[in-house]
């Protein structure tokens, strides 16, 4: 049997039934409210995405590259070479 595919939460229905799992991971989160704007601006500015297939459990994530030939500007300071 295959792997299931993750659902991403796309509308704002979506992401606020994550929000009592994803309060329990981030206490500081205060409402579905302050969730989904939280949400939505990291969906806008780091491409974050939020799966929310039955939702007993919630993953956010965002792509990125590591690979040394991306942009240096992108690259933590800690990583980057000696000039």
């Amino acid at each position: 049997m295959g792997q299931p595919t993750p659902r991403l939460a796309a509308s704002d229905a979506d992401v606020r039934s994550c929000f009592a799992v994803m309060r329990q991971l981030r206490t500081y989160l205060t409402s579905e409210e302050d969730f989904l704007q939280r949400v939505r601006g990291l969906e806008e500015a780091q491409g974050y995405k939020l799966a929310d297939n039955q939702v007993v459990a919630a993953a956010g994530y965002a792509y990125y590259s590591t690979m040394e030939r991306a942009d240096p500007r992108c690259v933590h300071p800690r990583l980057r070479r000696p000039a």
